[in-house]
């Protein structure tokens, strides 16, 4: 969980010395064309980890695991390599034509680059998390982000080489740890294509690999519709909002990946039903507590953390609050699909959800700007979470309470946007205000809590 916390953590950490080197334009450079590589990660894996996960408990013998690993390793390289070669010879044609505001070179050049080298570490992260090897997964997943980043600050800081100062910084730390990845590889793996594990890997992954470029096309679509209608310092402002919105994903994604194989093998257990939904509604819970609270503070952590060019961002970020605690609460619902072997449906579910946020863009953009753009995908997040619900439901037994969530969600995070739009005297009063409401309530419902919990002792 910390290895996926680390990243995120120290990007929003870095935030406001970036944005002070960096212009709004400059953030639209870096989150248009990382909208543009999040789509071509999920081909770069096609969804390869998920079947390595899923079918690494079924096999007995150590020898098969090891064939296993460099099946999928060997697969993975040989693929990227061609797609690499593809978008070369491809991209700059397609900017041309579509009149992307832009260039090739050197932002998509690099970008791409920087995609084929990440791809490396897929096997060796996902060998660490089926292994249980928490330590060996935190080194790897932490050490490369805190390199790249680390020298993203040195190029932009001291060098002043602007943006392209943060893409030679996660350059440079992916090409070093590719070799680390390879190494690592050879050393887990059988180098060799077992054709069986490779034509059940491609059965398992192929329906996942449109659910997974849905899933990204729904965080991307927003910035690339925008990128018609605003300008690129609206991008920046609006990508800067998304980073503080989706905070709380990096607990979410980070708790999700732990429990994923836990999942995975208890799921033929006794009572896994019950169980799974103690576990929905304890992580629900903390969400919703952790992401009240951002909210109610978004204009103060806007003014501390970053530079007052960016401070509209603040509008944007509950959106995001809000969407992440549907999106947290999907996955759990997602996995359980997954694990009852239906990854036909997943591209069904997200297709849904996909072309709900599609439409809201396309509708709301022209109009509201990055505010449209928030909203479509909040809306989407919600029908995302119903529509998998509702599909799961037909397979397993499980009560889920969909109708239930959705309302504390939108109730508490409501009253929270509220508390959010509070204005008493200046900055510090207000925020002291906030606080002391913030401690009030948290003493009322820790009391009930404690009440709850001698009561199911007695």
């Amino acid at each position: 969980m910390a290895g996926n916390i680390i990243f995120q953590a120290l990007a929003f950490f870095s935030l406001p010395v970036f944005t002070q080197y960096l212009s709004p334009d400059d953030y639209g450079i870096l989150s248009y064309t990382a909208s543009i590589m999040s789509l071509l990660c999920v081909l770069a894996s096609l969804s390869l980890q998920s079947f390595i996960v899923r079918h690494y408990f079924e096999l007995k013998t150590d020898e098969e695991r090891k064939e296993l690993f460099g099946t999928i390793s060997i697969f993975l390289l040989l693929v990227n390599s061609v797609l690499l070669l593809l978008e070369f010879l491809i991209f700059p044609s397609l900017l041309h034509y579509f009149n992307i505001k832009i260039p090739f070179h050197p932002y998509f050049q690099i970008a791409l680059i920087i995609n084929f080298l990440d791809v490396a570490l897929i096997v060796p992260l996902t060998y660490f998390r089926v292994t249980r090897n928490p330590w060996g997964y935190f080194a790897l997943s932490s050490s490369r982000p805190i390199l790249s980043l680390g020298l993203g600050l040195v190029f932009v800081v001291y060098y002043k080489m602007g943006v392209m100062g943060r893409f030679y910084g996660s350059f440079i730390g992916n090409f070093l740890f590719f070799f680390i990845s390879v190494f690592l590889i050879i050393k887990i793996s059988r180098l060799r294509i077992n054709l069986d594990i490779l034509k059940s890997a491609l059965r398992f992954s192929i329906p996942l690999i449109p659910c997974g470029v849905i899933t990204v096309a729904i965080s991307s679509t927003d910035k690339i519709i925008l990128e018609r209608y605003v300008p690129l310092s609206e991008i920046g402002i609006y990508s800067v909002g998304v980073t503080l919105g989706t905070v709380l994903s990096i607990i979410a994604r980070g708790f999700h990946f732990a429990v994923e194989p836990e999942i995975y093998e208890a799921f033929n257990h006794k009572d896994f039903n019950k169980k799974i939904v103690i576990i929905k509604n304890n992580f629900l819970y903390l969400l919703i507590s952790l992401g009240c609270i951002i909210i109610i503070f978004s204009k103060e952590i806007v003014m501390i953390a970053i530079s007052e060019q960016f401070y509209e961002c603040y509008k944007i970020i509950p959106f995001f609050i809000i969407g992440t605690i549907f999106r947290g609460v999907e996955m759990f619902v997602s996995t359980t699909l997954f694990a009852l072997n239906k990854t036909i449906y997943g591209p069904v579910i997200t297709g849904i959800s996909f072309f709900i946020n599609l439409l809201g863009n396309l509708i709301l953009i022209p109009y509201l700007g990055i505010l449209g753009a928030a909203s479509a995908s909040l809306v989407s997040f919600v029908i995302l979470l119903i529509v998998s619900v509702h599909i799961t439901s037909r397979f397993a037994e499980i009560q889920w309470k969909c109708l239930k969530d959705i309302g504390l969600i939108l109730t508490t995070c409501g009253i929270s946007v509220l508390l959010m739009s509070v204005q008493i005297g200046s900055p510090v009063e207000t925020g002291v205000f906030k606080l002391v409401i913030v401690i009030f309530v948290s003493i009322i419902l820790g009391n009930q809590a404690i009440k709850k919990l001698r009561v199911s002792n007695i």
